[in-house]
């Protein structure tokens, strides 16, 4: 499962109590297995879900475990997400993902 989450109020280092909007994406393995468990992976913002342009963000889970995985994103003022699997820590022909959940 992967959650976007895009107002996650943070202290801001620079000054007491300024508050700063951060964006990440939430990426949660399969939790009954590993076959189809995603390692490489594209992460992809888009403004009107047509115009995608370049990757935001991209790397690698690798084989973790299967507690949550958090991916930093820039803030923007996106309204739609495209996770791309690039490759199965087995490398197998397939990868698992549940349904998205946004926030």
């Amino acid at each position: 499962m992967a959650r976007v989450h895009t107002r996650l109020p943070t202290r801001d280092p620079g000054g007491p109590g300024r508050s700063q909007l951060r964006c990440a994406l939430r990426h949660l393995p399969r939790q009954n297995g590993v076959n189809g468990t995603v390692d490489r992976y594209e992460i992809y913002l888009s403004a009107d879900g047509h115009t995608w342009g370049q990757a935001l963000a991209s790397g690698r889970f690798g084989n973790t475990g299967q507690g949550e995985k958090w991916v930093p994103l820039p803030e923007t003022g996106a309204r739609f997400v495209r996770f791309v699997a690039l490759s199965e820590i087995n490398d197998g022909p397939w990868t698992f993902r549940s349904r998205d959940q946004h926030r």
